[in-house]
């Protein structure tokens, strides 16, 4: 065998190499993502309060609701083989929801109440991962899990109605509590301008456990309990190198 031909074996055994590197690279890529977001907030929950007054016991509950705007911003990182991308992504979301609610109750002695209660969650900040699978037209589905980390207020008035006329505010407090919970989701992206461009639909359900508030002031002392499930609705544009 000359060397020509010994040399043969060797040059196509490295072309395929080559070449399966160059494809493997063609075909898995990544890269940043960042871009801002606004839409649609509404949130439910039904708040228990517990509470002693004087000799008396409390125990009343009350369904809220309350709806409104919200804005955000996320940044993230996306791995793309293909069809398929995978994400992980911060996010960072504001909201001015913090509706007041008022509601009467009534003691073990029949002594009426008249209370006030307002929550906020002003800043929702958290880590998710995305999995999407493109469709027709480079448009692009995908699912989304993740946690998140929320400081939930409660302002709470009570006050003893027994003489309408001459109400004796009996409570008047305002506590926060720092609460981690999760998101689950669903969205959309659909390309605008160029393929590294897209605007995101999605939604986004929020699930936090029970969250229990000290109230105690003057006459009134015991805890109010709340369970706060969220729906974000919004729409986005999104610029990512992939």
């Amino acid at each position: 065998m000359d060397r020509r031909n010994a040399l043969l074996p060797a040059l196509l055994f490295s072309s395929g190499i080559l070449l399966a590197h160059s494809s493997v690279k063609a075909y898995m890529v990544h890269g940043w993502e960042l871009g801002a977001r606004t839409g649609l907030m509404w949130q439910e929950g039904t708040l228990k309060i517990n509470a002693q007054a004087g000799p008396d016991t409390l125990n009343t509950e009350r369904h809220l609701a309350d709806n409104g705007w919200l804005g955000g911003i996320f940044v993230g990182y996306n791995w793309k083989e293909e069809l398929v991308t995978l994400g992980l992504n911060l996010n960072l979301d504001w909201n001015g929801i913090d509706d007041a609610h008022s509601f009467y109750a009534r003691d073990s002695s029949g002594d009426n109440y008249l209370f006030r209660a307002r929550y906020e969650r002003d800043f929702f900040y958290g880590v998710s991962g995305r999995v999407g699978y493109r469709g027709w037209e480079s448009i692009t589905p995908f699912v989304r899990a993740g946690i998140e980390r929320s400081t939930n207020r409660l302002h709470l008035v009570a006050e003893n109605v027994n003489n309408p006329a001459i109400p004796v505010r009996l409570l008047d407090t305002n506590v926060s509590h720092h609460k981690t919970g999760y998101l689950l989701g669903v969205g959309i992206d659909i390309p605008v301008m160029n393929k590294n461009t897209n605007l995101r639909f999605e939604y986004n359900y929020h699930l936090c456990g029970r969250i229990e508030f000290p109230v105690s002031n003057g006459a009134i002392s015991g805890k109010a309990e709340y369970q706060p499930n969220a729906h974000f609705l919004t729409v986005g544009l999104q610029w990512g190198q992939v």
